[in-house]
């Protein structure tokens, strides 16, 4: 086995990945210890084959680490379950939602260790390192029917939620790198006042990450043309910005020597890896930059898979936890679909076709390769993947690359530079129009259960095994690109499939909002408020769902809109009106009944009220907007004026949900950003 490194710490993760899975299954782990032990053993004895027999045993540590570091997490949350305390937290991570409301990820110590805590409350003046002192109930995390709360929060060590009672007092404090955290800020800061338009909230998803102040807009166009790891600050922006600081040490004196080289080039990766927050997915590509240099070091030529396999090593070693990070996997995976078969099928191409230019079709290769391999696990962790992500990739990679350079330069200049954030500004410009051009055009983006998607995975993998077996090893690239464009074929066609189900998807901007039912014989949609905005948002989610338009357009909480707002829902429904008595729906599926600026849907055995908050329901699921002083614990609630505060319901800080239903009843997913 020649590359021992990516065997170990592809086995070691597995285990992890595994352990995670069955963990509430704790016999069947240990089966799975003892059998994988025994079975490394007698391979080492019978076939002397001991780099087989160390992927076993590196499978079953893997198992039993996550298993232990679990165990330890839960039995140092149990003194603070189910009760109310007096505690002092350190800020982890604070996200602002909304307008008003933020979340927290806070942790603190109990007498058996440290514990992660999550808690919603008002946008308070703390920031990362700061204490809060605070009195709450803390309850185990756990997923609900609308959103896998404990799965999200699982990676990060967060095992409690906090509900604050009473005021929070907050305590300054420095962590060590604060400074890094504050010049985050300035350059910020520097970007809004220049350019306070999309496009400069586009240039701080790319370099920073920071999507705060992405518009609606600019938020669906982004997520529907596939290129949502642009705005995620990846291994992807590290390695390409290393890549141009490498280029200019190359072009100076500074990097006569590859000792020296190796000395700045690692510690202007570590700079760089503290600058994007130490992300997993930034480990990994910091980890392989500086594994790539040491080979070269010692005059050796680093390996692709060899450099994943430490790197994920390295990380899962100190993180257990980290394996259940979407985005280190999607990481990993992309990077071995880019570096190993990317190049593999660059290779394979021009030698079976002599003609082709090999600067073009390395980059075409490495770019398509790296695409389809992150299919699959978009589709399993986010249920949703888009076609137009593998074109927009390949497009826009020259204006991303002189974006990220320009941006790098104007940061490392002390964003004094304004002319180069100009240049970063005009190639979002471009970017722009991009996303929003294949953002429009249907049948490019799928939602997808992952469910289906595993099925899926399990049996092209089947497939593609049986035929690497039977054929020679040198047909194993086509055999992986064909397995991954059968992938994608099949979840692009089932979810064409027509079903009886009934979809309601519901977005909200704290102040406004929208509500799209769709049915495979109808589909409706109703605009909260008078945010022209959401006529977008509206557009965007017919788009998602491979629509042009909605057959009915519904007014509510507008009397008397205005011609521009009535113009401009005619461009996505021929039938726009206000809700009255007259505009009743009466679909295959499902019915609408309106009645004084109030919809009653009613599908199967549910019935959803979409109405004001003063004529919420009681038997039935309310999609509500406007105050009310008190609104029972027994109705559950998609608020769309998020500064209205309950306690109940599905959660007023979720900037969009979706239902289904159907003959087995009603299910939901929210999300919020």
């Amino acid at each position: 086995m020649r590359r021992k490194l990516a065997a170990v710490g592809g086995s070691y993760l597995i285990g992890l990945i595994f352990a995670s899975i069955f963990f509430d299954f704790a016999i069947f782990l240990i089966c799975g210890v003892i059998l994988l032990v025994a079975v490394a053993i007698i391979t080492a004895i019978l076939t002397r084959k001991y780099d087989i027999s160390a992927a076993l045993l590196c499978c079953a540590a893997g198992i039993t680490v996550f298993s232990c570091v679990s165990l330890s997490m839960s039995k140092a949350a149990e003194p603070l379950l189910n009760g109310t305390y007096d505690i002092t937290a350190t800020v982890a991570q604070k996200q602002v939602i909304g307008r008003d409301s933020a979340v927290f990820s806070l942790y603190t110590y109990t007498s058996d260790g440290k514990v992660g805590v999550i808690m919603y409350t008002d946008d308070i003046d703390a920031k990362k390192g700061d204490m809060l002192h605070f009195k709450a109930r803390f309850e185990k995390l756990t997923n609900t029917a609308y959103y896998g709360t404990a799965d999200r929060y699982r990676s990060d060590g967060i095992t409690l939620s906090a509900i604050p009672h009473g005021d929070i007092s907050v305590t300054k404090e420095d962590y060590p790198l604060s400074f890094i955290d504050d010049y985050r800020e300035y350059l910020i800061g520097r970007i809004d006042d220049s350019f306070p338009d999309d496009s400069g909230a586009l240039m701080k998803g790319i370099f920073f990450g920071d999507k705060r102040s992405f518009s609606d807009e600019l938020y669906s166009d982004i997520r529907l043309s596939g290129a949502s790891h642009l705005t995620a600050v990846s291994g992807m922006h590290l390695t390409l910005i290393m890549t141009v600081l490498t280029a200019l040490l190359t072009a100076t004196r500074l990097g006569y020597s590859y000792r020296v080289r190796f000395v700045i080039t690692a510690v202007l990766t570590v700079g760089f890896m503290a600058f994007f927050g130490f992300t997993a997915s930034v480990l990994r590509s910091g980890i392989m930059i500086i594994t790539a240099n040491t080979g070269a070091l010692f005059y050796r030529r680093s390996d692709c898979l060899n450099s994943v396999g430490l790197a994920v090593l390295l990380i899962t070693l100190f993180d257990p936890l980290s394996c259940l990070d979407a985005g280190l996997i999607l990481s990993a995976v992309t990077t071995v679909g880019a570096g190993v078969v990317g190049v593999s099928a660059s290779v394979w191409l021009k030698d079976k076709l002599p003609f082709l230019n090999g600067r073009l079709c390395d980059t075409l290769c490495v770019s398509l390769c790296a695409a389809l391999a992150g299919i699959p696990l978009s589709a399993i962790y986010f249920g949703t993947f888009s076609l137009a992500g593998i074109i927009v990739s390949v497009i826009t990679v020259p204006l991303f690359t002189l974006c990220l350079s320009a941006m790098l330069i104007f940061s490392l200049t002390g964003g004094v530079v304004i002319p180069l954030a100009a240049i970063a500004h005009f190639c979002c410009d471009i970017m722009r129009i991009i996303f929003s051009a294949f953002a429009a055009v249907p049948f490019l983006h799928f939602s997808c259960e992952p469910f289906t998607v595993i099925i899926t995975i399990v049996v092209i993998s089947a497939v593609a095994a049986v035929c690497y077996l039977l054929l020679k090893k040198k047909y194993a690239v086509p055999i992986l690109i064909v397995s991954l464009l059968c992938f994608t074929a099949v979840n692009t066609v089932l979810p064409q499939i027509p079903d009886d189900s009934i979809r309601i998807l519901m977005h909200s901007d704290g102040a406004n909002g929208s509500v799209v039912i769709l049915s495979r014989d109808y589909s409706a949609a109703v605009l909260i408020g008078n945010d022209k905005k959401e006529l977008s948002t509206i557009k965007n989610v017919l788009l998602e769902n491979n629509k042009t338009n909605a057959d009915t357009l519904i007014f509510c909480n507008n009397q008397n809109p205005g011609n521009e707002l009535v113009k401009a829902a005619h461009a996505i429904s021929e039938n726009v009106s206000e809700c009255d008595g007259y505009n009743d729906i009466n679909g295959e599926l499902f019915s609408v009944t309106c009645r004084n600026d109030a919809l009653l849907l009613s599908a199967y055995n549910t019935k959803i009220n979409i109405s004001s908050a003063g004529k919420a329901q009681k038997d039935m699921i309310n999609i509500l907007w406007d105050k009310s002083r008190y609104i029972s614990a027994g109705t559950p609630c998609f608020l769309i004026n998020r500064y209205q505060k309950a306690s109940n319901g599905i959660s007023l800080y979720f900037t969009e949900c979706e239902l289904r239903i159907n003959e087995d009843g009603i299910t939901a997913r929210c999300n919020y950003r």
